[in-house]
């Protein structure tokens, strides 16, 4: 599926200019629909060629825990109406092979994409990546011994054993304690987690990374070259 958008225009005669650009393969909805768990990573990244723009990405894991690219999109910027746009066409791409199972998202707490997948995939779970939440609490509240409580605290596989890391946590800093009691648990730890044990947006970091050489390139170069690279993964 090729969906494309230009800006409009106030008057007829002048020129297309464009705006976004979405690109999704059936053989990669087909592989995520018989292949891989209900768990997608959705993440962005700034192009550095001439023109700008963010390339948006949907990712998840097959069944060897391999990267495996759903849907990639290039937009102006990050913000609520361009995942609006990047999410809608998802959306409408896994409809045309009538996917219904509930899907797990995880994401950065990117500007706009909260509402953006609450909106777009109703009913489905949306959790925040935990070493994104690390990097904002190690600012406020570093230490090898609260890194060591924090990650107990995330990967804590049930109830008794969330309760004991925050607890001991509490007892090592109270301050660095009431500022995660505030992070919604089931938006980030493991034991709250929904069709799969990851607590990080890795598979995202993986992609932007798998296109790095192609990040300045003029933007009809750079689809090309990751459908490129898609075929030969395929």
């Amino acid at each position: 599926m090729f969906k494309l958008q230009f800006y409009e225009r106030t008057i007829m005669s002048d020129p297309s200019v464009f705006k976004r650009l979405f690109v999704s393969f059936k053989a990669c909805v087909d592989g995520f629909l018989n292949g891989c768990r209900p768990f997608i990573g959705v993440d962005g990244c700034h192009l550095k060629g001439t023109y700008g723009g963010v390339l948006l990405a949907a990712v998840t894991v097959d069944g060897n825990k391999g990267l495996f690219p759903i849907a990639y999109c290039v937009v102006e910027c990050e913000c609520k109406e361009s995942w609006n746009f990047f999410l809608c066409n998802l959306y409408i791409m896994l409809q045309s092979v009538n996917y219904v199972s509930p899907i797990t998202f995880m994401s950065d707490k990117q500007k706009g994409l909260c509402d953006a997948i609450s909106n777009t995939f109703r009913g489905c779970h949306h959790r925040w990546c935990s070493r994104h939440l690390y990097q904002n609490f190690k600012s406020l509240h570093p230490g090898v011994l609260l890194r060591k409580h924090f990650w107990r605290v995330a990967k804590a596989s049930n109830q008794f054993y969330f309760d004991k890391a925050m607890n001991d946590m509490k007892a090592t800093k109270k301050e660095a304690f009431d500022w995660l009691s505030r992070n919604t648990p089931n938006m980030w730890t493991r034991h709250f987690s929904c069709k799969s044990d990851h607590i990080t947006n890795s598979m995202t970091e993986s992609f932007n990374q798998w296109i790095g050489l192609y990040r300045g390139k003029p933007i009809l170069t750079l689809i090309d070259e990751i459908k490129k690279k898609l075929m030969n993964k395929m």
